[in-house]
């Protein structure tokens, strides 16, 4: 994945509201914004995600396959792309600025 793939998933979820953020201002995935059917998909990945490898298999890669033809990112793209915004804060960026960052990535 390109780094400009990856930033255009990110604002898309901070656009589309399936990353926000706690009353700490710590960034999450917000299951509860996502796509109706991706939601159930979401937590059935979860479920059968073996966290002691870095990529799915077997049913949890089918199950991802299902939740990316959903949304266009994956459930750990998505974990992954909240878990970054703390380093764009922690460099002094504000969510104007990579909002900002759109315009740019697609010109």
């Amino acid at each position: 994945m390109t780094r400009t793939s990856r930033i255009y998933q990110l604002l898309r979820a901070l656009k589309d509201k399936w990353i926000q953020f706690d009353a700490a201002g710590q960034p999450f995935v917000s299951v509860e914004s996502l796509p109706t059917e991706a939601q159930s998909v979401w937590h059935a990945f979860w479920r059968v995600y073996d966290l002691s490898y870095p990529r799915a298999r077997g049913e949890a890669r089918e199950i991802e396959l299902q939740f990316m033809r959903l949304t266009g990112t994956t459930q750990i793209d998505s974990q992954d792309n909240a878990s970054d915004l703390v380093y764009f804060f922690e460099a002094g960026y504000r969510i104007e600025q990579l909002m900002k960052k759109q315009v740019t990535l697609q010109a």
